[in-house]
């Protein structure tokens, strides 16, 4: 791999994202509904569960917007990078597995990015509001810092399994609303993990066999984060793994499209 290529198709994805109109206003959406749910909690003085169940439910929340923020921008990317002529162009001096790469690490610039937003955000408010710090603290409740460690990379695995499933869905697809109708095809199986893993709590050998299914095991690892931490990093080293296998394999049919 071509690092100096990679790098430049990542910041070209990064820059040509983040001055769209339509980037900034879904960037919006949290932050407002955010803002609009504290301030109803402070009202009304909610008192805050943390148990499993509502944690696997806030992780389907955020993997849908995740699907619908970062997997129309990774997929329409797939899309344009195999229809447009300028791209064609492109593709006969840099490697397609270049191309591969930098779209996934330019969409990764842009995750990194909006979220180095909302950290301000959520550090402007907090100091304003303390109340968003007491809230988010009984939502975690006492986990251990290691459960919280591998919390953050179960996350990530997900994040990457979205990207790297609107990607594919991307290379067939042939044009930017075929995208976004096939994106309903990740929606619905978030969806299903979840639903899956909170039927399934009390089924401990069904459950089990989910934490080798692809973000069935981050919803499973989700459930059982404050008592089973060893397992759970166990699991998500397979799931790494796996990931590995189905990113080459992704590579490998988009080096045929060219």
């Amino acid at each position: 791999m071509n690092k100096k290529q990679i790098s430049s198709v990542a910041w070209f994805i990064f820059l040509k994202n983040i001055k769209k109109i339509s980037y900034w206003t879904v960037l919006i959406w949290p932050i407002t509904l955010g803002l609009c749910y504290f301030l109803i909690y402070k009202q009304v003085n909610v008192h805050v569960n943390s148990s499993h169940s509502n944690l696997v439910i806030i992780l389907c929340i955020f993997s849908l917007f995740i699907t619908f923020f970062l997997g129309n921008i990774i997929g329409n990317e797939f899309v344009i990078k195999k229809t447009s002529k300028i791209n064609e162009y492109l593709a006969s001096f840099v490697k397609t597995r270049n191309l591969f790469w930098g779209n996934l690490i330019g969409v990764t610039y842009i995750l990194l990015f909006s979220i180095s937003i909302y950290c301000f955000v959520y550090y402007s408010l907090s100091y304003y509001f303390p109340f968003i710090n007491n809230y988010l603290l009984s939502l975690i409740g006492n986990y251990s810092i290691i459960g919280v460690f591998i919390d953050f990379l179960n996350i990530t695995i997900l994040i990457l399994w979205i990207l790297v499933a609107a990607s594919i869905l991307g290379m067939h697809s042939n044009t930017e609303k075929q995208i976004s109708k096939r994106l309903f095809y990740i929606y619905f199986y978030i969806i299903l993990a979840a639903w899956g893993i909170l039927k399934l709590k009390t089924l401990s050998t069904v459950k089990m066999s989910f934490n080798f299914i692809p973000v069935f095991s981050q919803f499973n690892c989700m459930s059982t984060i404050a008592y089973n931490n060893f397992n759970n990093f166990i699991f998500l080293i397979i799931q790494v793994i796996i990931l590995t296998f189905v990113v080459n394999f992704a590579n490998r049919k988009y080096s045929q499209l060219f």
